[in-house]
């Protein structure tokens, strides 16, 4: 699932990034129901996307300007200074707040459109 064509290293990494998210935390459940895998499955993406979206430019300093030249969903995070303070005091609190607001992001949108 190799894609060669991002503008930035950095980009690119953040794509892999969502995808290894993706493979390491999926289970396979035998025998799971629709509505059970349907939930697992979204869970999945939120997690991926807040990984590899949002946490990811909490976590390293500087790869947020090396990413996107132009605004990126997570600059509203980013530039707030209430969340950096949250971040540096509990990032537990903070990851839940981020996630959260993924969610309703993701919520928001029609059926398929979650990227």
């Amino acid at each position: 699932m190799r894609r060669d064509d991002y503008a930035a290293a950095a980009i690119e990494d953040l794509y892999l990034l969502h995808e290894i998210w993706h493979a390491a935390h999926m289970p396979f459940i035998p025998g799971i129901g629709f509505e059970a895998f349907h939930g697992k499955m979204e869970r999945n993406e939120l997690e991926a996307s807040v990984a590899s979206e949002l946490l990811v430019y909490f976590k390293i300093d500087g790869l947020r300007e090396s990413a996107f030249p132009h605004p990126i969903y997570a600059d509203r995070f980013l530039n707030d200074p209430a969340m950096r303070l949250l971040w540096r005091e509990n990032e537990v609190v903070a990851t839940n707040t981020l996630l959260e607001a993924r969610r309703n992001v993701m919520y928001s949108k029609p059926e398929g459109t979650w990227t």
